[in-house]
C-alpha cells in the first residue's frame, strides 16, 4: 500500500500562522520549556511541541479550562475535513496546524491554543511532568503496537528521549531482557540506569558478536 503523500504549500503554511487566533475558541496560555530542540533552528514560528502551560485568558465560550489553571496540550490541530481525517488517518492532514511547529508553541512566552488541544492536568504535576504527557502518550500508543510478550528480548535503536521512554515502557509490558543501541556515551549511561541490560555503541561493536557471547540468539522486538 502506497504511503500518501502530505502536500502543504507555502501560502497554505502564512495563512494558518497568520490566523492562530481565527481557530475556533483559543486559548491564551504563558508557556514552560519544552526539551525537544537543543540546536538553533531556523524557523518562523517558536519550536516547542511538548511543554506545560498555565491558562492565563479564555475565549468566548471555553468552559472546559479556566486562567490559572495549569495544562498539557495536543500539539496537532487536524482540520477535521481534508480526504484523509475523513479516512480516519488524520496523521496524514494536509491542513494540520502543529503547536510548536506551524505556529508558536512551548519556546513562546505566550501562545494562542484551540481550546480542543488543551486538557488541565493536576495541580501536583510540574510543568516539567506536565510536558512529557504528550511524547509519553506517543510512545503507549507505539508500544501496544509492539505486542511484547513475557519474557521477551527487545531492542531499543536509539536511546534519545522517545527511545529511552520506550525502554522503560517496554520492561513494564514483561520484557525480560533490553538492549539499547546508541552511539553517544551519556546517552547509552542513562539507559542503562533506566533498565537496559545491556547498552552498545553500533560505531565500536559489532552487535551480532556482542549478542551471541551473551547467548542470546534472537530478539523478539526492534523498536
Amino acid at each position: 500500500m502506497a504511503v500518501p503523500k502530505r502536500k502543504t504549500s507555502k501560502a497554505r503554511r502564512d495563512k494558518r500562522r497568520n490566523n492562530v487566533w481565527k481557530i475556533s475558541a483559543p486559548t491564551l496560555v504563558r508557556c514552560s520549556n519544552c526539551g525537544e530542540y537543543k540546536r538553533p533552528h531556523r524557523l518562523c514560528s517558536a519550536c516547542g511541541h511538548y511543554d506545560g502551560r498555565e491558562v492565563v485568558k479564555v475565549g468566548a465560550g471555553v468552559k472546559s479550562v479556566i486562567a490559572g489553571d495549569k495544562v498539557c496540550v495536543d500539539p496537532n490541530k487536524l482540520c477535521g475535513s481534508c480526504e484523509f481525517c475523513r479516512r480516519g488517518i488524520g496523521h496524514f492532514c494536509t491542513d494540520i496546524t502543529g503547536i510548536g511547529t506551524t505556529v508558536d508553541g512551548g519556546f513562546a512566552e505566550y501562545c494562542a491554543v484551540p481550546a480542543s488541544q488543551v486538557y488541565k492536568v493536576a495541580d501536583s504535576l510540574s510543568f516539567e511532568q506536565a510536558a512529557m504527557t504528550e511524547p509519553v502518550s506517543c510512545c503507549l500508543h507505539g508500544i501496544e503496537l509492539c505486542n511484547i510478550k513475557c519474557g521477551a528480548t527487545v531492542m531499543v535503536i536509539g536511546c534519545g528521549m522517545i527511545g529511552l521512554i520506550m525502554l522503560q515502557l517496554a520492561r513494564l509490558s514483561g520484557a525480560a531482557n533490553i538492549i539499547a543501541i546508541e552511539p553517544i556515551k551519556e546517552k547509552r549511561e542513562q539507559a542503562l540506569k533506566l533498565g537496559a541490560d545491556t547498552a552498545l555503541d553500533p560505531k565500536a561493536d559489532n552487535i551480532t558478536d556482542a549478542l551471541k557471547k551473551q547467548g542470546l540468539e534472537q530478539v523478539d522486538v526492534v523498536i
